[in-house]
């Protein structure tokens, strides 16, 4: 019988311990580790591209592998004795402790409030978000295990959701906040977007379930084609018609505007005045940090701060 997934693999300390300055490492280390129980070979990256861990798993191409078996030490399945594919899966870990609500939510749900930006969503199926709960219980921790595929798919289905999830400008900038991924208290599962008379159950997303989203080899056999899907859903999400048609009065003229033979010569000119009051306003400081650091790269502000 497998073992709960995930497993505190910390003999002497609780998750939820670990403060700030630490809790970060603490908890990839933490679901890496689960991870290999599992049978999947853990990596770090070497550096940070918004993909904390590298996973990958040897399975049957014919399905055969279960989301509990640890291949790690075969090459052929014991099945049908085929070799054994490598899969590969891009994790992004969020790790948050639950919080309390005000409100008539209290005492009822309590929240898991995350942020993700615009440059989190690849089109690559295989890229997943893992959203770390360290404090569930006392002594138990979830972990929603989402692929992107998942993700896209939710939005896509809930579209008032996905208007309001995707439309803000927090989003665009990084900074927005999500709350709406919530803990019901008394049926102890995960839901979206609770209200008084609905809420959307994400079980199918929560531990040992997530592991079997990511072991879904459709990821990997119809790759082309789910990426297709991805970025058509992608592109809908990020340009609704109903935010645009908002906008498009404002943004129209503008686009029509670089479309006039003048607007090069134009350009040129409106560069030229801002280097200009550039050169002569800025003090002298702060020319210097500004040609030195990444304005370096354009050829015309070489020579900035002379």
């Amino acid at each position: 019988m497998a073992i709960r997934f995930p497993t505190n693999p910390y003999e002497d300390v609780l998750p939820s311990e670990f403060n700030k300055s630490n809790k970060k490492h603490a908890s990839e280390f933490f679901i890496a580790e689960n991870f290999k129980q599992y049978g999947w070979f853990v990596y770090e990256p070497f550096t940070d591209t918004g993909i904390d861990r590298i996973i990958q798993k040897k399975v049957c191409p014919d399905g055969h592998t279960e989301y509990n078996d640890d291949t790690r030490q075969k090459k052929q399945c014991s099945k049908c004795s085929k070799d054994l594919m490598k899969i590969t899966r891009f994790v992004q870990i969020k790790t948050r402790e639950l919080k309390d609500h005000d409100g008539w939510k209290k005492d009822k749900y309590k929240y898991f409030g995350f942020t993700l930006s615009s440059a989190d969503f690849k089109t690559d199926p295989r890229y997943v978000f893992l959203l770390y709960s360290d404090n569930t219980t006392k002594e138990d921790q979830d972990v929603l295990i989402i692929p992107i595929s998942d993700f896209f798919d939710f939005f896509t289905k809930h579209k008032s959701l996905g208007q309001s999830f995707f439309s803000t400008t927090s989003f665009r900038q990084g900074n927005g906040k999500i709350n709406d991924l919530n803990y019901n208290l008394s049926t102890k599962s995960w839901v979206y977007h609770p209200t008084t008379k609905s809420e959307i159950n994400l079980d199918d997303f929560v531990n040992e379930s997530g592991l079997k989203k990511i072991s879904d080899l459709r990821l990997d056999n119809e790759k082309q084609t789910v990426q297709e899907k991805l970025t058509e859903q992608k592109l809908a999400l990020y340009f609704d018609p109903v935010k645009w048609n908002k906008n498009v009065k404002m943004v129209q003229p503008i686009l029509d505007g670089r479309l006039k033979k003048d607007y090069p010569e134009k350009l040129k000119i409106q560069r030229e005045k801002q280097l200009k009051s550039f050169k002569e306003e800025l003090p002298k400081e702060l020319k210097t940090s500004i040609a030195q650091g990444y304005l370096i790269k354009f050829k015309e502000l070489r020579d900035f701060a002379n």
